[in-house]
């Protein structure tokens, strides 16, 4: 089991997840993308000689942790035939993410069993992300907004519901309520400070290390592990991986005494992005994110802090409308305003608080997830009163190729 499972209630209701196949011939890790029905309450099941009490109170879909192995039988298919072109087009998301079938458990004849294996790299990360979303979500109690928390924290949006989803889109902040670039570049800036505030004491007598390894170099390397650290943990989506690459990049350079090139390191960053992961262009993340770091590159310098924040917010939603008119046929007027209001909340007290909080709540204190809920709560209040306004949102069908090349150009 990979990635954190996601129980879906639709009538009877099924837990969805991502698995890989751990079997000694031709299917050995194959992608699969998994269903599994929730058992009918109050039903028994069936008597089966050869398995345990035990394991038929394990074969529970409800138990399923990432990292577990198990052994059922499964119901696969090709998942062909689900283009679509014009939304949501879930058979090229299911390529990007180098899954090539799509099955479903069959708990009517053999009832699936766990085996005690030891479970994968991968499988242990994704277990590290499970604890911590089961912790922001017993201390929130289940609250509307605890699925936005532990997006924030390790990248998981399967408890965000459509609603609050539809609001984000007509607002234009779906990209805050995910990890995205910004989150992690402030994580690696914390950790820079962090190290560098410790590096100095140690640097004093008697210690002195800094006479050995001047502050700068450790600083630069305590920013690119937690970017690359932060970004894992969100399960590298294009956002999170783009900016790990970026400050990882910006690190080399400094340690080798290279000066930082803003367009170079665009364009480094991009190669390397595609060389982990060439299909990334399939991800509208991909073209979002590095279009947007562009603009921001492109800016004039000279500004103030209040002119600059203004102007690179009212161009990066201009220059991104053509393509989020072609991704998703939406475009938000009030997006502007929106972020303007949202950024600063989300990044510099919402998101903080839920990380402090996930750590704090292992030691039995769930107030900084508590707060940061609420401040996130009075923000969605203001959230869905601008996406009521008539005008909240632009909303056409997909426009041609040509008329989006059109459109790039002119704003450029």
């Amino acid at each position: 089991v990979l990635d954190l499972p996601v129980l879906v209630d639709r009538g009877r209701g099924f837990m969805r997840f991502e698995a890989v196949v751990r079997a000694p011939d031709e299917r050995e890790g194959a992608r699969l993308w998994m269903i599994w029905p929730l058992p009918a309450e109050r039903a028994t099941p069936p008597a089966q000689p050869a398995q345990s009490a035990q394991s038929a109170l394990q074969a529970d879909p409800r138990r399923i942790h990432p990292g577990q192995v198990w052994s059922a039988q499964v119901r696969l298919r090709t998942p062909a035939g689900q283009r679509n072109f014009y939304g949501f087009d879930f058979e090229t998301w299911l390529f990007q993410k180098g899954i090539g079938l799509s099955g479903v458990v069959k708990t009517d004849a053999v009832q699936p069993v766990r085996l005690d294996v030891a479970p994968s790299l991968q499988g242990r990360l994704d277990h590290l992300r499970h604890q911590i979303r089961e912790r922001i979500r017993l201390s929130l109690s289940d609250a509307p907004y605890w699925g936005v928390m532990a997006g924030l924290v390790v990248g998981d949006q399967g408890a965000i519901s459509a609603d609050d989803w539809r609001i984000f889109s007509m607002t234009g902040i779906s990209h805050l309520v995910s990890i995205s670039g910004m989150h992690v570049t402030m994580f690696a800036l914390l950790a820079r400070w962090l190290v560098g505030q410790l590096w100095r004491a140690l640097s004093r007598p008697p210690l002195r290390l800094g006479l050995w390894l001047p502050a700068p170099p450790v600083m630069a390397i305590a920013g690119a592990i937690a970017a690359v650290g932060y970004a894992l943990l969100a399960g590298f989506n294009i956002p999170a991986q783009r900016t790990a690459v970026m400050v990882t990049v910006m690190s080399v350079g400094l340690l080798f005494g290279a000066q930082s090139q803003p367009w170079r390191m665009l364009s480094l960053t991009m190669l390397i992005v595609l060389i982990l992961d060439p299909t990334a262009v399939l991800a509208p993340g991909f073209w979002l994110s590095f279009v947007a770091v562009a603009i921001l590159f492109s800016q004039p310098n000279g500004l103030s802090a209040w002119q600059s924040a203004v102007r690179s917010q009212l161009a990066i939603s201009l220059a991104l409308a053509p393509l989020t008119m072609l991704l998703f046929q939406q475009v938000s007027l009030v997006g502007p305003v929106a972020n303007a209001l949202a950024i600063p909340v989300v990044t510099f007290l919402v998101t903080p608080l839920a990380m402090a909080g996930s750590l704090m709540a292992a030691a039995g204190w769930d107030g900084p997830l508590i707060w940061g809920h609420w401040i996130f709560a009075q923000l969605q209040a203001v959230m869905v009163w601008l996406s009521e306004r008539s005008w909240a949102s632009l909303r056409w069908h997909a426009p041609p190729a040509w008329a989006v090349l059109l459109a790039c150009l002119g704003l450029l």
